[in-house]
């Protein structure tokens, strides 16, 4: 038994990934709702369904043409349109797209675990990466860390079975690489950890470096197209989030701060467990196994794996931004690094190690899909943060019922705050031609923003055209973004199909919660937009206290 199951370990890792990405899919059929989608999981869903809106025989340019002007990475949200092809149009049926990247992840770290260390290393680490805090979150979420780590572990499992790039596995590790790059666009950070990969991998062999440069041209062909037609909105985003002067809004400023943000954010997305396993297997062989009993060609897969974590870590620490799971693509690849280097450790070295790495899984995997409550009570070896799906914290402070102890009114609420963006959608669905007018949307929240419209417009077959003001601006500054006929951040007047002047159209989401940057000043905003002669049309009350009012002008086109 145990022979044969050695002699498939892919086939072994990919039943036991099918099973867990099954219980994946159940729990996000059953506890995922509209209403308890946070903002940027709306954005993409609603991509996902333009997609699949845009899809059709008559018009075979509609789809490229859709993903040109997506200015996040459309990777996800393409590889959910087969999905809603033959599922329903249901925001759920687009999230199953990511148990299906979770089942070809822990393959293919399965894939370069046996090319280090042989099959029993397989195994261990396609199972492993299964149970993961940050990998099982990832799964029942409709985020894009998931899909940029699928791309990475692809794209280093042809890497290391390319023969040092001189067969066509070389051509899939570039494939592998543009998908990284398409799946989400801070990952242009790991591509110089990509890159030295790929040299360590091919050394001074001149056939191995022309397969690098083919490797290279796949990249550049598959994913350069949409980051030249999106090149304004990618780098403008990367330059001011991520490297500008926002990127600070959302991380720490101080290196050492900064150190300790990542490092912790390492420890809660590995697990207690798996992170001490890890520590005492590189500790008991790194110093010997790799360099004195293992072929040149696996110590060059191990250092290349090896400079794709290290490097991947400073591209990490470069920026202030935290983000929610850029490291799962670099703690992908720690997966099988880590099991490889210990396949060399003492036997009983390994028995240890990997006993809390299995109740590590199993307790994170029953904390992820709500078998465990959360109680209170310690669960050992996962962390706290574990035991809650990723909106339930962040969704509290605006409602109280999104609480993890208040889970039986998940769809009470989650009904409630769908039922304000519908509303909104069907009013402004009542002025006419979506091309008609532009939506100007301030006060964005966590439970109300412009993606949620955008959904519930996708929802119901159309697109409304929203755009965030920059409200922390001087006032004058401002005034561009309450102009009648909408017009363009550099003053170009918007036109329809026809050339006729489009109308911009004001919603205000007046609370006292938590509002997004740069979209922080909305009553300042408002008191300027009503002394400017805009006027209330309608209003809707927000569950959770405050309204949102929409507004027209009079001299509108």
């Amino acid at each position: 038994m145990g022979r044969g199951l050695l002699a498939h370990p892919l086939l072994v890792v990919g039943v036991v990934a099918g099973l867990v990405a099954l219980g994946h899919a159940v729990w996000i059929w059953t506890h995922r709702q509209v209403g308890a989608i946070d903002p940027d999981e709306a954005g993409y869903l609603a991509a996902a369904l333009r997609y699949q809106q845009a899809l059709g025989w008559t018009q075979p340019l509609a789809l490229p043409l859709e993903v040109a002007k997506t200015g996040t990475g459309p990777l996800v949200p393409l590889l959910s349109v087969p999905l809603l092809l033959v599922g329903p149009d249901d925001p759920r049926t687009a999230m199953l797209v990511q148990p299906l990247l979770l089942a070809f992840t822990a393959v293919a770290v399965a894939g370069i675990a046996r090319r280090l260390a042989g099959a029993p290393a397989a195994i261990v680490a396609g199972v492993v990466v299964l149970g993961l805090p940050t990998v099982a979150s990832a799964t029942v979420s409709y985020w894009l860390g998931l899909g940029a780590a699928a791309g990475l572990a692809g794209a280093m499992w042809a890497l290391v079975a390319s023969d040092r790039l001189t067969n066509r596995w070389a051509w899939a590790f570039g494939l592998g690489v543009a998908a990284m790059l398409l799946a989400r666009t801070m990952t242009v950070g790991y591509l110089p950890a990509v890159a030295v990969a790929g040299l360590v991998v091919a050394g001074r062999r001149r056939e191995s470096l022309v397969g690098l440069a083919q490797a290279a041209g796949v990249t550049v062909l598959v994913a350069g197209p949409w980051y030249l037609a999106q090149r304004q909105a990618v780098f403008g985003y990367l330059f001011s989030y991520g490297y500008g002067d926002r990127s600070e809004l959302f991380g720490e400023r101080d290196l050492s701060d900064r150190l300790g943000a990542r490092l912790d954010r390492f420890d809660a997305g590995i697990g207690v467990g798996v992170w001490w396993g890890a520590a005492v297997l590189v500790v008991a062989v790194v110093s010997w196994a790799l360099l004195r009993r293992r072929p040149p060609d696996a110590v060059r897969s191990h250092l290349a794996l090896g400079a794709v974590v290290v490097l991947g870590f400073a591209a990490l620490m470069s920026t202030a931004n935290a983000g929610v799971w850029f490291e799962l693509p670099v703690v992908v690849v720690l997966v099988p690094l880590v099991v490889g280097l210990g396949a060399a450790a003492p036997v009983a070295v390994r028995a240890v190690a990997l006993v809390p790495v299995v109740v590590a899984a199993v307790l994170q995997l029953a904390c992820t899909w709500w078998v465990i409550p959360p109680d209170g009570r310690d669960v050992p070896f996962v962390d706290a943060q574990g035991r809650v799906a990723h909106y339930e914290y962040g969704f509290e402070q605006y409602d109280p019922r999104f609480g993890p102890s208040r889970r039986d009114d998940l769809e009470e609420a989650a009904a409630d705050w769908w039922a304000v963006s519908t509303a909104v959608e069907d009013r402004l669905r009542a002025l006419g031609d979506p091309e008609g007018f532009v939506v100007t949307l301030s006060g964005n929240f966590q439970l109300f923003n412009a993606n949620t419209v955008q959904l519930a417009g996708q929802l119901d077959g159309w697109t409304p055209r929203t755009w965030i003001p920059d409200t922390v601006r001087p006032e004058d500054e401002r005034a561009a973004d309450l102009t009648p006929a909408a017009r363009t951040p550099d003053g170009g007047l918007v036109t329809d199909g026809q050339g006729r002047p489009v109308e911009r159209v004001l919603l205000l989401a007046l609370h006292d919660q938590t509002l997004f940057t740069p979209d922080a000043e909305v009553r300042a905003f408002a008191r300027q937009a009503r002394a400017a002669g805009w006027q209330p049309t309608a209003s809707w009350d927000l569950p959770g206290g405050g309204e949102v009012v929409l507004l027209r002008h009079p001299d509108g086109p």
